[in-house]
């Protein structure tokens, strides 16, 4: 599975509503979280573990 959009809102970092795009990166065959540390980024994928199994 490679996500397309992701938007989510009052999940520890992203307090407010944030739309997340991962076009770009699946159109080049890519697919990544890349960040420093504290920026977010095992939320991303906590949102969409939620998103998956509720």
């Amino acid at each position: 599975m490679i996500p397309i959009q992701l938007t989510l809102e009052g999940l520890y970092s992203y307090q407010e509503r944030q739309k997340i795009d991962f076009e770009n990166l699946t159109e080049a065959g890519l697919f990544g979280i890349f960040g420093s540390v504290w920026l977010g980024k095992s939320s991303i994928l906590e949102a969409i573990s939620f998103a998956l199994y509720g």
